[in-house]
């Protein structure tokens, strides 16, 4: 038995040691964040050292640890007053008006289209008893109903040709709701009349940088995640995939990542009511206003802001920080009371690299490229 126990020793001894062997091999497949708490509280950076015992925000560039500016807004978006108070909430202030702030995330366009943005969200244990993430999303193309007919006879369905709601020409998704019917042709028999459906969807417009994270109702409208705290707090990030690596945004945008808009911008926009106005005005781009399908009654709702509230065991709200990530054009204008939109001043704008929502207002940004 010794000399079986032994070859059994050898034989374990020959597998484990290359799998131990292969753990910096670069074809190793990196594990992903996930959506599960992590309290890890090992790669807290000396910024999050000043914050804990905070429910606080961070936002990095990238998978770096060089975090972007950020604070709290004390004003609105377009007059702020102080740039030196951090995006946290104090646990004196939780449950209180007070307790409810905007954190600004201010970045260079080329840092977010290049790296994105990695924001993490820490509260400590025992302030709130769950926390709720409602993600940033807009439509990216305009969804609609398609046209009813009826249509002249032909041979093939009229689906990917007559309705301006179905981008899948140009590889972008299907739209377009409702149903179309089609006369009889010249012999009702080979060519009798029919009816379709135009198999879209309102939601397959819906972009944002974390969509595909966040579960689906039966419309395919992405739903809040929920974090329960199990007694040591809640802690998580969240990454905002850069552009220049991530789909679909092929184009030199940077709204995937940079969701500041100023309202001044924006005047024709009438419908983008959320509960809590921001910006002091229902004017937004378009791709931020509520869409109708009016025939189910269905409604189809954006987010302008990327949001974390603290929630007690009743679902009241206790805290709750809004994110914005603001770009800005010129490093010179990146301060308090800065323009986060300056221009060269020329047709075409050599400052401006990357487009904004300061470029967006009626059209939409993926089928206006």
């Amino acid at each position: 038995m010794k000399k079986i126990n032994f070859a059994l020793m050898l034989l374990m001894f020959a597998i484990i040691l290359p799998l131990t062997g292969c753990k910096n091999d670069e074809s190793s497949v990196a594990l992903p964040i996930t959506d599960e708490p992590d309290d890890d509280e090992d790669d807290d950076t000396p910024i999050e050292d000043t914050l804990a015992e905070t429910f606080y925000v961070v936002a990095y560039r990238g998978s770096t640890k060089t975090a972007y500016t950020s604070h709290t807004l004390v004003g609105t978006p377009t007059v702020d007053s102080s740039w030196a108070t951090p995006c946290s909430v104090p646990a004196s202030d939780i449950g209180t008006g007070a307790a409810d702030v905007v954190c600004m995330i201010e970045a260079h366009e080329l840092d977010l289209y290049y790296s994105g943005v990695n924001i993490k969200v820490s509260v400590p244990a025992n302030l709130c008893d769950y926390v709720r993430e409602e993600p940033y999303h807009y439509f990216a193309y305009e969804p609609g109903r398609g046209p009813t007919g009826p249509y002249a006879w032909a041979a093939a369905d009229p689906e990917t040709t007559s309705c301006s709601y179905n981008y899948t020409l140009v590889n972008g998704p299907n739209c377009c709701t409702g149903s179309w019917t089609m006369n009889a042709g010249a012999d009702p028999v080979t060519q009798p009349a029919r009816t379709g459906d135009w198999s879209g969807n309102f939601s397959n417009c819906l972009a944002g940088p974390n969509l595909a994270s966040f579960p689906k109702d039966i419309l395919a409208r992405p739903m809040d995640l929920v974090y329960q705290d199990d007694g040591e707090g809640v802690a998580f990030s969240r990454t905002w995939a850069a552009p220049i690596v991530s789909t679909p945004y092929p184009f030199s945008s940077n709204v995937s990542v940079a969701n500041y808009f100023n309202p001044d911008n924006h005047l024709g926009a009438t419908n983008y009511t959320p509960i809590d106005d921001l910006y002091g005005g229902a004017t937004a781009p378009a791709a931020f206003n509520f869409k109708n399908d009016v025939v189910g009654g269905n409604w189809f709702y954006t987010n302008p802001f990327h949001t974390f509230n603290c929630l007690d065991t009743n679902h009241e709200l206790k805290a709750r920080i809004r994110v914005v990530v603001r770009e800005w054009n010129t490093k010179a204008a990146m301060a308090q009371g800065g323009d986060p939109d300056s221009s060269g001043g020329t047709t075409v704008d050599p400052e401006n690299d990357f487009l904004d929502w300061a470029d967006f207002d009626a059209t939409f940004p993926e089928s206006a490229q």
